[in-house]
């Protein structure tokens, strides 16, 4: 068995994740069903440009994956993200 594991600095005031990689851990976590980016975004407690930021991240790795539907975009895990959510996870 492997894992791999880096640390992340704590959620500062207010709940909010301070980290990047936190707040990009939190939206793979909360993309159980796709989301629009507002969704996203209100889900992770950040700014909409922020998540907006965050998901292109993901999505350049593999792990999401972006489909604009009139003026809004939703955003859905790929399989990779589930399998590294459930890997996570366990």
């Amino acid at each position: 068995m492997c894992y791999v594991g880096y640390p992340v600095r704590q959620p500062g005031p207010g709940g909010r994740a301070a980290a990047n990689g936190t707040l990009r851990a939190a939206a793979l976590r909360a993309l159980r069903q796709p989301l629009t980016i507002g969704e996203l975004a209100l889900a992770v407690q950040c700014a909409p440009t922020t998540a907006t930021y965050h998901v292109h991240l993901l999505a350049g790795a593999g792990l999401v994956t972006c489909e604009r539907r009139g003026s809004s975009v939703l955003v859905s895990r790929s399989v990779r993200g589930h399998e590294l959510v459930d890997l996570l996870a366990d």
